[in-house]
């Protein structure tokens, strides 16, 4: 399989409106502005998903990623990071928020200096140090992992999901329709949306990956 990528992504989603929420491209402009208020430079991959669609929403908000900005209503890009961080959740500054599974759990990229790739952390909350767990070495093979899980479990093998999963070219192997969690399912789209995952069974509170690693990660060329 070829590694998914943000435009192949963009068109599977296009192919399940009444299941994917996309909305128009955030601005070059709006991008640098969250960068600014960062501190940081957003990955490539990010900002070639955020060109596209400005926030992502699977429907029942199994992921939801921000909008790049936010507003008085919804967190964005530029603020949800230090919201999570006021609420004593232990993430990493070179962290920055990107969305949640609309459960106890959120996702972010890693930002550091030298970051050669997207890498995805789950956090989870944590009063001391930080819960995280890698669970994509690009931000597309996550985002086709996640939804190659979810949109099965929650809506069967309708059309507009079987289109889906063609366009991803998700092997048949791993097509389910199960309507409970399932965390072998899961690990097992995980690793096949990035192959080189450091850790073939992601737990933040088992295994938290450190700064460290995380940074080695992010700064080795794939």
């Amino acid at each position: 399989m070829s590694r998914p990528t943000i435009p192949a992504l963009l068109a599977a989603w296009r192919l399940a409106p009444d299941h994917v929420q996309l909305s128009d491209g955030a601005s070059p402009d709006s991008l640098s502005a969250a960068e600014r208020e960062l501190g940081v430079d957003l990955p490539e991959e990010l900002k070639e998903l955020y060109l596209s669609t400005d926030g992502v929403t699977l429907d029942r908000g199994d992921l939801t990623l921000f909008t790049a900005r936010g507003s008085e209503e919804e967190l964005g890009l530029s603020d949800a990071t230090a919201t999570y961080r006021a609420w004593d959740w232990g993430l990493p500054e070179q962290v920055v928020l990107i969305g949640s599974d609309g459960g106890d759990s959120v996702f972010g990229v890693w930002s550091g200096k030298g970051a050669a790739r997207a890498i995805v952390v789950q956090g989870e909350v944590s009063l001391g140090d930080p819960a995280m767990a890698v669970v994509g070495t690009s931000l597309a093979g996550f985002l086709a992992a996640w939804t190659a899980y979810y949109l099965p479990m929650v809506h069967g093998m309708n059309a507009q999901v079987l289109a889906v999963l063609d366009a991803l070219q998700v092997p048949e192997a791993l097509r389910e329709g199960e309507s409970e969690f399932d965390d072998e399912h899961v690990q097992a789209l995980l690793a096949w949306g990035s192959a080189d995952l450091p850790d073939d069974e992601p737990d933040p509170y088992a295994r938290p990956v450190s700064v460290a690693e995380l940074e080695a990660l992010a700064t080795t060329s794939p």
